[in-house]
């Protein structure tokens, strides 16, 4: 999507709402605790007790849920965000390390470095339904935005496999750099951004034809790699050099770089993307920093070994896949629904976006609740839909839902 997802004007609007929800969840891998730090005030606010050694972590599109990746105890643990309390714990593979949830959240995938599979995790019951042989210690997994193809990297393996989430079959296997670890999406879905550890590159891979078409230097031991949300930058750390490098999605160059911790490992974005947290896993900090120009404004202590930390996601859009039964005939449909955020009272047009097309324009007037519905769908079809509001001329995404349609 080409705009600008929260403009600084609109961070002026939001940010005492949006600060107020985001919540930073960073595993201790030397520990059997996620520190969640509260993004507002930049402290540790809680402490989650989960299984041995976590490493990874993804949350639910709403929110609700996070999921633990255990590596040392070979489980996730299931984590309900509103009490900040593990409730669920779930056996998977040998080593595992890198997690992802489907954009619709029916779906936990999880790569076991040490068996070469994933394990497919059913979120409504908390079960591994299938596990899916990929390539050689896998490590990381990235959807698409949405939900029809999941990217794992292979890191003996120097592959990245590409599965159909339909069918849970891999479809495509894509040779990238030495030893591929980090590994994110664009927000429009054409590109995956892929870091290479042993040979300081960054892979970019067509979504279209699953071949790379753009190949990166970017110096030493390239590790985690985050898009931001408006899809401009890709920001990835350099373990060794303790340093992050931020990518041109545009050039696909490298344009601007700053020092963080020692050996950072990982990085994610806040909701609004005004700012980025990178975990230094070598001294038990998270680093805060300014987007904006790139600096540091605080350090957050955390645990012995902060790993692949994670943001809570935020949305005022919510919506549902129904259907009218009908004489003769069913219609699948989508409906999509929010509300104008209490701490806006200046939007003059709401714009939604469909799979990143603009399809339909709301003039806001006075009410306070919205409904978009799109008819006459086919069965098994996903849509990703994007809101957008107009406010003082500046267009600023305030949510965004992926559906699937089922009879």
């Amino acid at each position: 999507m080409s705009f600008t997802r929260f403009l600084a004007l609109i961070v002026l609007f939001f940010s005492s709402t949006l600060r107020a929800s985001d919540l930073v969840y960073v595993p201790d891998n030397s520990d059997v605790v996620v520190q969640v730090i509260d993004a507002s005030t930049n402290t540790v606010v809680s402490t989650v007790t989960v299984g041995d050694s976590p490493i990874t972590v993804d949350f639910s599109p709403d929110g609700r849920r996070a999921y633990v990746v255990n590596n040392f105890g070979e489980t996730v643990s299931v984590v309900e965000v509103a009490t900040a309390t593990a409730f669920a714990t779930i056996p998977v593979g040998i080593t595992p390390n890198g997690v992802a949830v489907s954009p619709d959240g029916n779906l936990v995938y999880v790569a076991n470095a040490g068996a070469g599979t994933v394990s497919v995790i059913n979120a409504a019951t908390n079960t591994v339904v299938q596990t899916i042989a990929v390539g050689t210690a896998p490590t990381r997994i990235a959807f698409t935005p949405g939900g029809q193809r999941a990217y794992v990297t292979n890191n003996e393996e120097n592959t990245i496999n590409v599965i159909d989430t339909s069918t849970n079959a891999i479809v495509a296997t894509v040779p990238v750099g030495v030893s591929p670890n980090g590994i994110a999406a664009t927000p429009d879905g054409k590109s995956i951004y892929v870091t290479n550890v042993t040979d300081g590159t960054v892979s970019v891979i067509n979504t279209a034809t699953n071949m790379v078409v753009d190949t990166i230097q970017v110096g030493p031991d390239p590790a985690g790699v985050a898009v931001a949300p408006d899809g401009r930058s890709v920001y990835l750390v350099h373990l060794v050099d303790d340093f992050v490098s931020v990518i041109d999605t545009q050039t696909n160059t490298v344009t601007s770089t700053f020092p963080v911790g020692n050996d950072p490992i990982d990085l994610a974005f806040s909701t609004d993307g005004s700012r980025v947290y990178v975990s230094n896993f070598a001294e038990g900090t998270v680093s805060v920093v300014e987007t904006t120009d790139n600096t540091t404004i605080d350090l957050v202590v955390v645990g012995d070994e902060p790993y692949g930390l994670a943001v809570t996601p935020f949305s005022f859009v919510s919506g549902e896949a129904r259907k009218d039964i009908f004489l003769t005939q069913t219609e699948l449909f989508n409906r999509i629904t929010w509300e104008t955020p209490t701490v806006v009272s200046t939007v003059s047009e709401y714009r939604i976006y469909r799979d990143a097309q603009l399809t339909d324009l709301i003039v806001a007037l006075s009410s306070s609740q919205f409904i978009f519905e799109e008819h006459n769908l086919p069965e098994d079809a996903i849509r990703s839909y994007f809101v957008t509001a107009l406010i003082n001329g500046l267009e600023a995404e305030i949510g965004s839902v992926t559906l699937r349609t089922s009879d």
